[in-house]
């Protein structure tokens, strides 16, 4: 099979000729490895591209690639830092956001015409790459070019964890209100700029809603609604969905069962029970993962092998599996230990029919 074959293959929950490979190698252990500064991956495109061109020669073939020239230069709390990529958690707007989107609208408060307009500008040059690998070569791009997020992750990035955790039990009304404002703009501008872009797939991320934060009422009031009205929407209109889930999901997987069938690969980070999910989902969705950091960066490939192993014999079981790096491998990341993981799914991954 070719690459992109094998990924619909088991998104559709079916046995493709052996396991698909598609480690996170992006951001700073991209750099690490082919010599090109993280700057330059961030803001020089034809730079980026030619990363990934190194990332299959240094690992051989793999079935679905991160888009590294969609990374951007990072904003307001986004910092780089030392050739990594830090997070600043800060408060940077106050408890006003919720009273502003209702009486102005996402899109005014967010002003989305003009993130529209720049995600256009950029496509013409973008374009071409997604041709190249989607098309020409058939390996697929990671959640494809466009992101959505449910409304409270949003909220959580401009107050705080600590200010958003507040307000979940001062302002619960006033975060439903935001959301429900929120939502169907959210919902249709990302639309918008995933037709354009038009590749059939949309990065649907989400961790800080996880149970490593919130409980699970919280997330069955807050998040679950907004998240299966935006998952329903674009598998409505045939997309996948990669749901990149960081945190601990576990309680959350009953809840990922009414999400469309053969719609969704759930990309796991290490933190929730991926064969937990495998039990629970595994006849509702992909599932991807999840070799954990930790282990990439000091495990022995011994212990890659072993882990390696019992992720495709539990979780590769009839199918429906993708064997990848728990979330982005992290930048110190054992060279031998990530080639290690990719070999295990062409050798170990191979199904017998």
């Amino acid at each position: 099979m070719k690459p992109a074959e094998r990924i619909n293959t088991v998104v559709n929950l079916e046995v493709p000729d052996r396991v698909p490979i598609a480690p996170e190698i992006w951001g700073d252990y991209a750099a690490r490895v082919t010599g090109i500064t993280f700057y330059d991956i961030c803001s020089d495109m034809k730079k980026a591209d030619y990363a990934i061109e190194m990332l299959l020669k240094t690992y051989g073939e793999l079935d679905m690639v991160y888009p590294l020239f969609m990374i951007r230069p990072y904003k307001n709390n986004w910092k780089m830092s030392h050739g990594q990529m830090q997070y600043i958690e800060e408060e940077l707007i106050g408890q006003d956001l919720y009273d502003e989107i209702v009486q102005k609208g996402y899109s005014e408060t967010y002003n989305l015409k003009r993130e529209a307009a720049t995600f256009k500008a950029e496509l013409s040059s973008i374009k071409p790459y997604i041709v190249e690998w989607e098309q020409e070569r058939e390996i697929l791009l990671y959640g494809g070019v466009v992101g959505i997020s449910p409304p409270l992750e949003s909220f959580s990035l401009l107050r705080s964890l600590n200010e958003i955790s507040i307000d979940l039990f001062r302002r619960p009304e006033q975060i439903i209100k935001a959301s429900d404002a929120t939502i169907d703009e959210l919902i249709e501008s990302s639309m918008k700029m995933a037709k354009m872009a038009g590749v059939p797939r949309i990065f649907f991320g989400s961790g800080r809603c996880s149970a490593s934060f919130f409980s699970p009422i919280h997330y069955e009031r807050f998040v679950h609604p907004y998240a299966k009205r935006i998952i329903q929407k674009f598998a409505g209109a045939g997309y996948t969905i990669q749901m990149h889930m960081d945190g601990d999901w576990t309680p959350m997987f009953k809840y990922f069962r009414e999400f469309p069938k053969k719609k969704c690969i759930l990309h796991l980070d290490g933190t929730s029970d991926i064969f937990k999910a495998k039990e629970v989902l595994g006849d509702r969705m992909c599932i991807m993962g999840d070799v954990f950091a930790p282990l990439l960066s000091f495990g022995s490939t011994h212990d890659v092998v072993k882990y390696c192993r019992k992720l495709i014999d539990v979780c590769g079981e009839g199918g429906g599996y993708i064997l990848s790096s728990g979330c982005t491998i992290p930048m110190n990341a054992k060279f031998e230990n990530v080639k290690t993981m990719i070999d295990m799914a062409k050798t170990y991954g191979v199904y017998r029919k």
